[in-house]
């Protein structure tokens, strides 16, 4: 099976470039039609659940850049082999096999959790120039290249520090936390005034926001910025207080926060106030919990405070607003801040072309 599936990792890889191992979607109508000689359904199940599920390629790539591949390899195949109901020797054959895609080998005579330095992919130097516009960094090339210019989450830089903010698509965006080579994100201001839906009784899996954010909003970045934001594995916790329920867990490229993380991740009421972007005054923002009841979202006022109670998603006020095609009165007229989470190591080696480019 080992082979079957280093087989199917190659021809994808010589046919799409290593970006397809970032793309859910793509990877998995790839796979459909790439010939597997042996075991086909249960190699095309594995590989499926590798990277549309777990997202084994880029939390990778994210562990290599931390040096940190042995306890996230050890984490994959426990993931794998307990959540997804997989063999626990077939777990650790399918993240063996990208490991290797990567560029590194299993030290021979030691546990299948110690990799060496050696970098397999030896090709000439014309060969690591492709790999490089094909968006993949080599071992080596992570090493001098990546961890030269990518400062690590211990740096005192304010670019990538916890509280710091960095330039992303067009936007300034404050760094809320940092872990195993990637960066949360969210907008520095609150951007364009939006209502969360246009019916009442909506949670966040069927919020208009949500799929705006995951649409239009995604589409304006480019396909390089695109290809730094990983899908994410939403929480839709109920609201504490009232009980509402928050829906299903969602996988998003783009979210908003939920009341706990608006809690979590800034220190005080005045560190959540955010301005809006186009007016330059203390905005309103939404938050993706539930409120008080089914047909309102919690919130945070102008002055920083979360409000579990909420406001409704669709009301009727003095404010002429424009959602889509419909046309409505509202007074919720409250700002967003959208999150999302950024690849680090794409994300630097991104930098580090375009100022070669320059």
């Amino acid at each position: 099976m080992k082979n079957s599936i280093k087989q199917a990792l190659q021809t994808l890889k010589n046919d799409f470039g290593y970006p397809i191992f970032r793309d859910a979607k793509r990877f998995k109508a790839a796979l459909l039609d790439t010939p597997i000689e042996t075991d086909g359904k249960k190699v095309r199940f594995l590989l499926n659940t590798a990277v549309s599920e777990m997202h084994v390629y880029t939390r990778l790539e994210s562990a290599l850049v931390t040096n940190n591949i042995p306890f996230v390899v050890d984490q994959l195949v426990l993931e794998m082999s307990s959540d997804y109901m997989t063999d626990r020797s077939a777990a650790q054959v399918v993240i063996e096999c990208f490991v290797e895609l990567l560029g590194y080998v299993p030290e021979s005579g030691t546990s299948p959790y110690k990799y060496s330095t050696q970098d397999r992919r030896t090709g000439s130097p014309s060969r690591r120039s492709e790999d490089r516009e094909a968006g993949h960094l080599s071992r080596q090339d992570k090493g001098s290249a990546l961890l030269s210019n990518l400062p690590q989450p211990t740096s005192t830089s304010k670019e990538i520090s916890v509280g710091g903010v960095t330039k992303f698509g067009g936007f300034n965006w404050r760094i809320l936390s940092l872990s195993s080579g990637n960066a949360l994100l969210i907008t520095e201001d609150a951007l364009e005034f939006r209502v969360p839906h246009d019916t009442f009784n909506v949670v966040w899996e069927q919020c208009n926001l949500r799929k705006y954010l995951n649409s239009d909003f995604y589409n304006s970045f480019s396909r390089g910025e695109q290809s730094c934001i990983l899908s994410a594995r939403i929480k839709n916790t109920d609201n504490a207080q009232y009980g509402t329920s928050g829906g299903v867990d969602t996988d998003d490229k783009i979210f908003l926060l939920s009341i706990d993380e608006a809690n979590k991740f800034f220190k005080n009421n005045s560190d959540r106030v955010a301005n809006s972007e186009k007016h330059h005054w203390a905005s309103w923002w939404w938050l993706r919990s539930p409120g008080k009841t089914s047909y309102s979202a919690a919130v945070v006022d102008s002055e920083g405070e979360v409000n579990v109670e909420g406001n409704s998603v669709y009301s009727l006020s003095s404010i002429f607003y424009e959602f889509g095609d419909k046309k409505h009165f509202v007074h919720n007229f409250h700002g967003l801040r959208p999150a999302l989470l950024l690849n680090l190591a794409t994300f630097a080696y991104g930098k580090k072309r375009r100022r070669s480019d320059d």
